[in-house]
């Protein structure tokens, strides 16, 4: 790929930061398979390394966002941070929602339910991120939604992509082996297809869509090959 490698030198945060703590506090009133699925989140993502990513004010669309852990995480993290988070299960998006309900976040977190093919409006957010969303796509529709959600994103805007890294190879296995338990055998993550992209497939399409992309490996600590590509560019 001709990309340099930026590491992230931060081990796993089994103990979340102040922010992280806040978050899941959110969901501690909730059945007991959301609030294990939201702490079983935390522990295996990256979720600080990548809201390091995003910028601290502004209108952020997190795709993908599930029970909207993330989404609430970044909002408390950045207290001029407006979040739109963006699902096709319902039932994790009316979680989400219930835990942010009542809360200060109301006014900042935006949890809603979409139809598989959705995609935002042109230039509506200043930065968009996706957390372990687009091998759920496959090949076709994960390059129609990376034009889209680098589209999506203002002049100047940052695209963040988080997926299942290539290397270590072991690490790779690994992701592959849950990621399967989860969409094929419990089928507790939906999605049509179940593909691991290549980070090159990855990088062609963010650079396809007018980005200058880094790419910058959290894999350090984890037991997960973590791997994030950050893109901007003026053109966006």
């Amino acid at each position: 790929m001709g990309l340099a490698v930026e590491r992230k030198a931060s081990a796993v945060r089994f103990r979340p930061d102040e922010a992280g703590t806040a978050a899941l506090r959110l969901y501690r009133q909730l059945p007991a398979q959301a609030r294990f699925h939201t702490y079983a989140r935390w522990v295996s993502a990256p979720f600080p390394l990548v809201a390091e990513l995003l910028p601290r004010t502004g209108r952020v669309l997190d795709f993908g966002c599930g029970h909207g852990l993330f989404s609430a995480y970044c909002a408390i993290r950045s207290p001029e941070l407006e979040v739109v988070g963006v699902d096709i299960d319902v039932a994790k998006v009316s979680i989400g929602n219930l835990a942010i309900e009542g809360s200060e976040l109301s006014e900042r977190v935006d949890l809603r339910n979409v139809d598989v093919g959705w995609q935002p409006d042109p230039g509506e957010f200043d930065a968009v991120v996706t957390n372990d969303v687009l091998y759920l796509l496959g090949k076709d529709r994960a390059a129609t939604q990376i034009l889209a959600l680098a589209q999506a994103c203002r002049p100047g805007g940052t695209l963040v992509i988080k997926e299942i890294g290539e290397s270590p190879a072991w690490k790779a296995s690994v992701n592959q082996l849950q990621e399967y338990v989860a969409t094929k055998v419990l089928k507790y993550t939906k999605g049509s297809e179940l593909e691991v992209l290549s980070e090159g497939f990855l990088v062609d399409h963010m650079t396809a869509a007018g980005l200058l992309v880094r790419r910058i490996a959290m894999d350090r600590g984890y037991p997960h090959a973590h791997v994030a590509f950050v893109g901007r560019g003026s053109g966006l």
